[in-house]
């Protein structure tokens, strides 16, 4: 039973070291704020992608070149079937 008691002090709540809290400050967040960093962030990865479409044309065209295929394909066959 005195092993118990034992566990039971060491999950016990402790006091903080310093005299201040040590307890996180809630912020509140506008929603202009949250807006307005929703696309900065959404400018600086499109800045990105296109910065890294540039450092390599030739993967990056082949790439564009494989979507027009399939995004043409469904349209072409669209077409033939309905004439």
């Amino acid at each position: 039973m005195a092993n118990n008691q034992h566990k039971d002090t060491k999950y016990q709540s402790r006091k903080p070291i310093n005299s201040r809290s040590s307890s996180a400050r809630v912020s509140r967040i506008s929603g202009r704020d949250r807006l307005d960093a929703y696309f900065r962030h959404h400018r600086e990865l499109a800045r990105e992608s296109l910065l890294r479409q540039l450092k390599s044309p030739l993967s990056s065209m082949m790439t564009w070149l494989a979507i027009g295929v399939a995004l043409s394909l469904p349209a072409i066959l669209f077409v033939l079937l309905a004439n």
